[in-house]
């Protein structure tokens, strides 16, 4: 087993990222321990898919220590990917009436908000130079003017989308297996989000590394979590999912742009070009919605 402290003296230092105080804060620091102390973690899963077990959470010293079953992780393999979104589908589907009020809200336009995004100061960077001179498609910075940074924006587009529960880090580190079981870990932000955004944002941090085309691996996911999704009765329309993962992922990746340009003189040219390519595909799959585009189109 593994143990994960928890705490007021814990946070982390990165503000899109480390945890807070507040309860009602989108990222409280005690959520990940509520969450393994609730049905949540247990309840609506399939056979084969689940959250990692909890084997007690310690409280001492202001620490919430959470005691966990030993995981084999990362599992990089489409078949474990996919699993885990069918499991996932289930889950939410099965846990859509849940009430806890401990459930985080508002995490997308919270964690865009503590991006600092300033499209002016993108425009302004020094980065560009180099990383024009690299190939990187034009159309990128052409698009920056359109990106949505206004975290009310944001919260009113993504309000449009049918909400469930959501883990909000859902990627590879976060997934992998116990003998037969495909197993998701780190549950520190579990809330209410946008339908599909969890599946949308594992498909693009994962097809690096199954190198796998970010297309072929977005619609293997896809394909999988709404299949899953109306055999576990979900009553929706499906193509308003596809639509939820792709903006949803648009609006919440909208700070790589700024993080390429942070270290566009050091990343190798491969790297580069899977970053601009990946950009193309959201860009292209924002197109549905023209008043919610963050980085970029197909020229």
């Amino acid at each position: 087993m593994i143990v994960k402290r928890t705490g007021p003296e814990h946070l982390g230092d990165n503000p899109a990222w480390r945890c807070y105080s507040d309860p009602d804060d989108p990222q409280w620091w005690g959520r990940e321990a509520t969450f393994y102390e609730s049905d949540l973690a247990v309840a609506g899963w399939p056979a084969d898919a689940r959250a990692a077990h909890c084997l007690a959470v310690d409280d001492h010293d202001g620490c919430r220590d959470i005691w966990l079953e030993s995981v084999d992780i990362p599992a990089l393999s489409l078949s474990v990917f996919e699993r885990a979104a069918v499991g996932l589908a289930h889950w939410q589907v099965v846990n859509a009436g849940t009430t806890h009020g401990w459930l985080a809200r508002d995490w997308i336009p919270t964690h865009v908000a503590r991006h600092r995004l300033d499209n002016a100061r993108t425009l302004d960077h020094p980065g560009w130079g180099t990383a024009l001179a690299r190939g990187l498609d034009p159309a990128v910075r052409a698009a920056i003017e359109r990106r949505a940074t206004d975290p009310g924006v944001v919260r009113r587009r993504l309000a449009e989308f049918p909400a469930v529960l959501t883990h909000f880090d859902f990627h590879h580190a976060n997934i992998g297996t116990v003998g037969d079981d495909v197993v998701i870990i780190d549950w520190a932000y579990p809330g209410w989000g946008p339908i599909g955004h969890d599946v949308g944002h594992l498909a693009v941090d994962a097809c690096d590394q199954l190198g796998l085309p970010l297309p072929e691996l977005w619609t293997a996911l896809e394909t999988a979590y709404c299949s899953a999704l109306a055999d576990a009765g979900w009553p929706g329309d499906l193509d308003v999912v596809r639509r939820s993962m792709a903006l949803s992922n648009t609006v919440r990746l909208g700070w790589a742009v700024d993080h390429l340009l942070g270290v566009v003189d050091r990343i190798p040219d491969e790297a580069l070009r899977a970053f601009a390519d990946k950009v193309r595909f959201l860009a292209e799959l924002a197109e549905v919605d023209p008043h919610l585009v963050v980085v970029g189109r197909r020229s």
